[in-house]
């Protein structure tokens, strides 16, 4: 199975390209819980943000908080799977 990748666009204009493992979905898990979220499903901008913070706090590409890493410092998060998705909505008219 491949890893998650994130593609994550900072304030600062940096980009960063992570690989979600197993510990970062486990801290989201406990992260949830803890504040009483709902599914990640009912949530996916949240969870989505939580998952980029919690790889780059990992690998330590980012040192601050999830509130700064949400509210300030990171500008968008995108899924690997993305991009296939609008393929798919929009077909090559060449093809």
């Amino acid at each position: 199975m491949a890893l998650m990748q994130l593609t994550v666009d900072m304030a600062d204009g940096t980009e960063h390209v992570v690989a979600v493992s197993n510990p970062d979905r486990v801290r989201w898990d406990m992260f949830a819980v803890k504040n009483k979220y709902p599914a990640m499903a009912e949530i996916p901008f949240i969870g989505l943000t939580y998952l980029a913070w919690a790889a780059l706090v990992r690998t330590g590409k980012y040192g601050k908080s999830f509130d700064e890493f949400s509210m300030v410092d990171c500008t968008d998060v995108t899924h690997d799977d993305d991009d296939d998705a609008d393929s798919e909505a929009t077909p090559d008219p060449t093809r």
